[in-house]
Parts: structure tokens; sequence; C-alpha cells
């Protein structure tokens, strides 16, 4: 039997390839091997978006290629000492030419390494470079690699320089995950085999796994994802909350809260996937409260903060044992998109 966290599933692919780019010791996970930052790599962006400059954008129009205006690939890594960026993008399977998908693989093949350093403010943009990723499942990377192959030449052919490229294949066993990357044109992963880098027990708790459990861009009513994010929201708030409550008044901010549930949120450029998340995880912030305050406790939201005051040692008291109840632990994160979420609207510069 596999662990559910291992199964052929896209939320697991991306959290996945975020893994191997992360600080696993940091949150005492140790069966985890962050290949791509033990060569190098970094954490950019989790879906920057890509534009077309009208130059390639005209050039590809005359040629008969079919790109898309932009394009946004799931994770956008780094590394700062050979000045070179990993865009990745993840699939189940491979395409090939003919696909749809083809469209948005020239954007990913088009934006240069200068383009994205420009975009980001770095300095000397012009020596960066960029090496497109595509991320399958099992033996699909050898089919994926050669579409990518043949898009470069289209480009090419349209006199419009295109990225080097590779591939990422994705094996699962009962309990593990390796990974094998090819070519190894970037000469920083060794990789020619196939290399161990996720251990997970039969049973294990994923929740400390899944640092975006749930992305409305992929799949808004998944189950284990929902789920997983409203352990991930409990187990924030009572370290927030919990922690204070000594003290007769206290502030929490509510952005520090979504940081503990979703570590790499700073990272997830998508602001609509971020919305979309948001609204209802306020919903279940408030729902909370509410149960708190029939501790005699008093709160207010006000500028992106939570204010809980008239805190007595009594009401301390209650709301810990509140706290560790079937019923906090069972709360359930209301996603309809109906009502009130008790809470002014989010404001941009706030998501970001």
């Amino acid at each position: 039997m596999t662990s559910p966290l291992l199964e052929n599933r896209p939320l697991f692919q991306l959290n996945l390839m975020i893994w191997l780019s992360w600080y696993p010791l940091r949150y005492g996970i140790s069966d985890i091997k962050p290949i791509f930052r033990e060569f190098g790599f970094e954490l950019q962006a989790i879906s920057p978006s890509f534009s077309v400059q009208p130059h390639i954008g005209s050039r590809a129009s005359v040629a008969g290629l079919e790109i898309n205006s932009s394009a946004c690939p799931d994770l956008l890594l780094k590394n700062i000492q050979k000045k070179v960026f990993l865009p990745i993008e993840c699939k189940i399977n491979s395409f090939g030419t003919e696909s749809s998908n083809k469209k948005q693989a020239y954007v990913f093949l088009s934006t240069s390494g200068k383009q994205i350093a420009s975009s980001l403010g770095l300095l000397n943009s012009d020596e960066w470079t960029s090496h497109v990723m595509y991320s399958v499942f099992d033996d699909a990377h050898i089919q994926m690699i050669e579409t990518l192959n043949m898009l470069s030449n289209d480009l090419e052919d349209a006199k419009i320089s295109s990225n080097t490229s590779g591939a990422i294949g994705i094996s699962i066993s009962t309990d593990r995950v390796y990974i094998q990357a090819l070519p190894d044109t970037l000469d920083a992963f060794n990789t020619s085999g196939w290399i161990e880098v996720m251990n997970i027990e039969v049973g294990q708790d994923p929740t400390p796994l899944s640092l975006i459990p749930l992305d409305p861009t992929i799949e808004m009513k998944d189950s284990l994802g929902i789920e997983t994010l409203e352990r991930k929201l409990r187990a924030a708030i009572v370290a927030s909350i919990g922690s204070s409550l000594d003290d007769d008044e206290f502030i929490i901010n509510e952005r520090d809260v979504i940081l503990k549930a979703i570590p790499v949120w700073d990272f997830w450029y998508d602001k609509q996937a971020k919305k979309a998340i948001l609204k209802p995880i306020r919903r279940y912030i408030n729902k909370l409260l509410q149960e708190m305050r029939k501790s005699g406790i008093k709160t207010s939201y006000a500028g992106g903060s939570i204010s809980i005051s008239n805190v007595t040692s009594e009401s301390a008291t209650k709301i810990r044992k509140y706290m560790t109840t079937v019923a906090f632990r069972s709360g359930r994160i209301d996603w309809s998109q109906d009502g009130q979420i008790g809470f002014e609207d989010l404001s941009d510069d706030w998501i970001l």
C-alpha cells in the first residue's frame, strides 16, 4: 500500500519540487534529500509570470508558431553562483508537438535569463541564463526531452533564441520517491541514474510535508489537501494564540498565522490563487474567534491584525481546554462562496 501522499498527484509533484530546493531539516524532516539546494539552487518564486517580448511574438507569428502571450512556470529556482535560472513546469505526463501545451512551452523556452533577471531587479542581468525543466512521472521524461528539443528547433528556425532544456522523471515505490534529471547540460545534476530523494512510511502523517497543502489552480476540492490545510491552520493558531494567553491582551498578525501554515507563502506569486484560498481561511479563523469569545475574551480586527483583550486566567484556561477538544480538532473550513467572510476584503499589497 502506498502512502496517499506518494501518488501521481499534481500537488504532490509541486510540493516535491519545492522540497528539493527547500530546508527540510528546519522542520525536523530528515527523509527528504534537497538535491536542488545541494547543487546551489534556491527557490525564487512559485508560479511567476513570464511575458513574451513583442519582437518574439512577431517572429513567432510570421513563422506560424502558436505561442501564448504569457505563461507561469510552477517554480522558478536560481543559482546565484552560476547565474542560471531553473524554471520548472510540473506535468503528470509528457506531451508531443501537436499538444496545446506547446504554446506554454514556447514561452518558457524563449524567455531569456536576462529577461528574468531584469524583471527581478538583479544586477548584471545579461550574465544570467535560463535552463527549462519539465517534471513528469516515471519514464515520460525521455519523451519530454524529445518534445522540448523539437520545440527549441521550431524557435530557432523562427530566428528566436531558445534556452537549453531538460526533464525530470519521478518514480514512486511503496514508500520511496526517486528522480532522474536529464540531460546534464547544466553540469550540475549528477543524476545519470535514479536518486532517492524521499522516504515516507505508510501511514505517516503527511501534514508537515505539504508546504502548499491546497492550490486552487490545481484542485480546489482536494479532500486530502483541505484536511491538511485545516490541520496546519489549527496548529498555527494554537502556536500563535496559545503561547500568548498569559498576557491580558495581545495582538496576532494574521499574516504570521498564514506563514506558519504555508511556509512558502511569500514565494507564491499567483495573486488570484492566494485570494481564493485566503477567503475561506479568514472565515475559519473568524469561526474559531467566535468560539473563543464565549470564554469572555474580546477580539477585534484592524489593519491585518487580530487584537485579543480581556484575557483572564479563567478565560485562558477555557481557551486552552477548547483547543484540546474534538470540536476544535475536527473544525472544518467553509469553502462555500456565499456569506460574509467576517473581515474586510484582502488588499493586493497584503497578499503579495
